[in-house]
């Protein structure tokens, strides 16, 4: 695969309930899209990382720059890329920033299977249709309300709206 493009996107969207931890409360997602074009797809990788460090030492900003000082400027300059593996190398010369090298290789990985017409969970040897997936819920005030949330969550799912198609 020849990279023609890579662009990123900053986004923030509003969640539905308020995300409360330890470390304080969200009220929206702060997150980097990224998306890397090749002779007509478009492959698009997410960043997990938080807008400040308390998670983990990556945040939206560190992503940021990562992305587009040390990888992005690497993998532009390949001539020809085979396989989304053949990223290490370039991943190898950068300590840490899992998360930013994540963002970068899942948009890799998703151009390679649409160009070869497969599913991710093919590329990798996933044998599953289907994977079960929850729901993350913050600190409530009350464990009244905790409770609440949690049935409400339990209320509106089921089986098939708490799994993810492959």
């Amino acid at each position: 695969m020849l990279i023609e493009q890579i662009k990123l996107d900053r986004l923030q969207m509003p969640l539905k309930h308020p995300f409360e931890t330890s470390f304080g409360r969200l009220m929206k997602r702060d997150f980097i899209v990224v998306s890397v074009q090749s002779e007509g797809f478009i492959g698009f990788g997410e960043s997990t990382a938080f807008p400040l460090p308390f998670y983990n030492e990556e945040s939206t900003e560190t992503v940021l720059y990562i992305l587009k000082e040390l990888l992005i400027p690497q993998v532009l300059k390949m001539e020809k890329l085979k396989h989304p593996g053949d990223l290490d190398p370039i991943f190898q010369s950068v300590k840490g920033h899992r998360m930013a090298k994540a963002a970068l290789e899942g948009a890799v990985w998703d151009l390679y299977c649409k160009k070869s017409g497969i599913s991710l969970a093919k590329a990798l040897g996933g044998t599953k249709g289907e994977i079960d997936v929850g729901v993350s819920i913050g600190i409530e005030p009350t464990i009244e309300e905790l409770l609440d949330r949690v049935g409400s969550c339990i209320d509106h799912g089921d089986k098939s709206e708490n799994q993810a198609r492959l």
